[in-house]
């Protein structure tokens, strides 16, 4: 057969014309069986072609996004089309039956798909009526710019003129308060209904806790978990049972943890142009590992706290340190949830790397992910680290190379912006990344080995314990730092750190209960 031979993964095929044929992967690769009743491509597959007039040219790419959202991007179907006309396996509803599934399916909505549906009902109309406004305010524009070729030419009428002049003044500044408010309002109920979103989530991820653990529920655990993934309009089978993480950012929609294949090697580890504490260098082999792609932002770290309901060091402390342009302060009532300056952040930076978190609480991370996804993560070592943010064996000074940073080839350090705010500051000359303090994951080109914002950003809390003269007796092989010690090891710098404190050999180390606005984390997996 063609689709059969001895390379592994399914061998190309041409359709005949008149027809569509759709494998679950593309050829070469082999297709996920998944973990419910049907593989991630028969559950897409049977999901899209049952939908009412669907025409069948869109059928591919429907299910294609479909099977890449169940696997996390690993399974791309490969399709076949020579199609000549379009049809649809399910006719399309009427309007009278349109109209009564739709009268059905409102009577079926729980209270907070009600309150999102009326939301965005909302946001259409305002949307609609800033639009209307805005058009008009387009026609005024016209008809001056038509006034002006009147009196390029001689003509034109100067009251007529100033009539059109101030009606558009005027409708400009009403539309601005208009599009304030409005966003002001959405934003309240954006607020209003994920509060109510949290809610409901932790009520019902309590009540399966509460089946899966007990003795008498365990036989129900399954079939507990299919009726939460239920619940959420979650395809059965798409999710690990118990998989609370990955549920969490589906409902949420957070971006899934993204690893990436760090291969191990021999590198040379330290500097010579450094400080005492990077030096010797000396030769270093690390096994290979797996380290994630981004550091963990405010919204994944929020997820954490509120499954958890674990306290930061900050929190029970009731403070963390921001920098005001001269000096470390100190700052009451300062913790995770505050940007760098101490203030409660906004729901649209929880893209930013979460900061004013101590290495404590990089750990209680990393043992509550293992606990919720199965996996052992954890923080890296100093040597994993210094290994992927330096490109492996070539070692490179910055994460971007051994060069002075470029636009996006660099990072968000001490740079041009910053100097405006922080005048003092010692900065890449010459070099705008753009942000005066964090900026959200993802902003700058990653390393060879695909890694963002490893130099910059946010200073990164590692595993091990902080010795200066450690280097001139560690293993040469896999080191994990030394067996005690009184502070924890930061590598990469971050938005307030200059050339020096941003080359991948830096070492710099704070007590396992310090936090401030420019400390952050990344996990690592083996």
């Amino acid at each position: 057969m063609q689709g059969r031979g001895k390379v592994k993964g399914l061998a190309s095929i041409d359709a005949p014309v008149g027809s569509i044929v759709m494998y679950s992967t593309k050829s070469g690769d082999v297709a996920m069986d998944g973990t419910g009743k049907n593989s991630p491509f028969t559950s897409a597959l049977i999901k899209h072609i049952k939908t009412p007039g669907l025409d069948v040219n869109l059928l591919p790419s429907r299910v294609t996004k479909t099977v890449l959202e169940l696997t996390n991007n690993r399974q791309t179907p490969g399709t076949y089309v020579q199609l000549t006309e379009s049809f649809s396996f399910v006719p399309e509803y009427t309007a009278s039956e349109l109209a009564k599934l739709k009268k059905q399916q409102e009577g079926q909505l729980t209270e907070l798909q009600k309150k999102q549906a009326e939301m965005d009902r909302q946001k259409e109309q305002e949307d609609a009526e800033l639009a209307r406004q805005q058009a008009e305010l387009d026609a005024l524009e016209q008809q001056i710019q038509e006034m002006k070729q009147q009196t390029a030419d001689g003509g034109g009428d100067l009251d007529k003129m100033l009539a059109i002049v101030e009606k558009k003044e005027k409708q400009k500044e009403e539309l601005e308060a208009k599009r304030k408010r409005i966003a002001a309002e959405q934003k309240a109920r954006a607020e209003k209904l994920y509060a109510m979103k949290k809610k409901d989530f932790e009520e019902n991820i309590a009540k399966y806790n509460k089946i899966a653990n007990s003795e008498f529920g365990k036989n129900m655990k399954e079939a507990a978990w299919n009726s939460l993934l239920k619940k959420f309009n979650i395809p059965v089978g798409s999710i690990a049972v118990g998989n609370k993480y990955m549920l969490r950012c589906k409902v949420f929609g957070l971006p899934l943890l993204e690893m990436v294949y760090i291969p191990g090697g021999t590198f040379q580890m330290g500097s010579k142009k450094g400080y005492i504490g990077e030096q010797p260098v000396h030769s270093v082999t690390v096994s290979s590992f797996y380290m994630a792609k981004y550091e963990v932002t405010v919204a994944e770290f929020e997820g954490f706290i509120d499954a958890s309901g674990y306290k930061t060091d900050a929190e029970k402390g009731g403070l963390s340190y921001f920098w005001d342009g001269r000096r470390w302060e100190r700052k009451s009532g300062v913790n995770w949830k505050c940007d760098e300056k101490g203030n409660i952040r906004s729901q649209s930076e929880y893209n930013h790397p979460v900061i004013h978190v101590s290495w404590n609480d990089a750990i209680a991370y990393c043992k509550w992910l293992s606990q919720e996804t199965g996996k052992n993560y954890r923080l890296p070592t100093e040597a994993e680290w210094e290994y992927a943010a330096g490109n492996g064996v070539k070692h490179t000074e910055y994460s971007w190379g051994d060069g002075m940073p470029s636009g996006k080839r660099g990072g968000n350090v001490s740079d041009e912006t910053a100097k405006k705010i922080f005048s003092d500051r010692a900065i890449f000359d010459g070099y705008s990344d753009g942000y005066v303090y964090t900026a959200s994951v993802g902003q700058f080109n990653p390393n060879n080995f695909g890694l963002y914002d490893i130099s910059g950003n946010v200073w990164e809390w590692c595993s091990d314990w902080y010795d200066s003269y450690y280097y001139s007796n560690s293993s040469d092989i896999n080191p994990k730092g030394p067996s005690s010690g009184s502070l924890r090891v930061l590598r990469g710098g971050s938005w307030n750190s200059s050339p020096r404190i941003c080359r991948v050999a830096y070492r710099s180390r704070y007590s396992p209960t310090y936090s401030n606005s420019n400390i952050g984390f990344r996990v690592a997996l083996r």
